[in-house]
């Protein structure tokens, strides 16, 4: 797994557009499927601009995380947050997308994490454990840095996937007519924390 390149960005945003073409929370928020490019360019551009955009040496995979704590306001992220608004969501429908992130984000633990945004493996190669591999690369990011991950999914056959690989399931909430899922991977040194953090939640 490597940092994507800005070379491999289009590439990028095809296969994750091809991997959560008929995914709920993905539509939920770009209404339509021909909206999901600029909804995965704005993940994608969020999570490089922190260095957190992967991509698997075959280019099979592509993983976008962040570390909301630690997002900085700048031009670049004003003038993508412009872009997606007026091309990703649509002017009328921001206040139902910030409505529905801001019920996404109080399910978070109030103290760093790396959110997992999206991990996405070419639908011709799913199965084949390429996934798991780059989660199991994430976490030992999460190791090295000292900090939880944090996801949701509206998927429930990720459910197991999630859980097998050592994740949580510590809470669900129906947002837009679907179920949402909560899961955090506690690092070991702060795996007390995170239990607290969630019975507080």
């Amino acid at each position: 797994m490597k940092q994507l390149e800005k070379q491999d960005y289009t590439y990028a945003i095809h296969l994750l557009c091809k991997a959560f073409k008929h995914n709920k929370s993905v539509l939920s928020v770009s209404r339509h499927s021909k909206r999901i490019p600029e909804l995965m360019r704005y993940c994608l551009y969020t999570s490089a601009l922190q260095n957190l955009a992967f991509i698997t040496d075959d280019k099979s995979a592509v993983v976008l995380c962040t570390k909301p704590q630690s997002i900085k306001p700048n031009l670049k992220q004003v003038l993508y947050q412009l872009r997606f608004i007026l091309c990703g969501i649509g002017v009328f429908h921001i206040h139902t997308v910030l409505k529905r992130e801001s019920r996404i984000h109080a399910q978070h633990p109030t103290s760093p994490y790396i959110h997992l945004m999206f991990i996405g493996v070419d639908v011709s190669l799913q199965g084949q454990g390429i996934g798991s591999a780059m989660l199991t690369e994430i976490k030992e990011m999460a190791q090295a840095t000292k900090l939880p991950i944090v996801l949701e999914t509206s998927t429930t056959q990720n459910i197991d996937f999630y859980v097998s690989n050592d994740f949580t399931l510590y809470t669900q909430e129906e947002i837009d007519g679907y179920m949402l899922y909560f899961f955090i991977y506690p690092i070991i040194i702060n795996r007390l924390k995170s239990i607290i953090v969630i019975l507080l939640m």
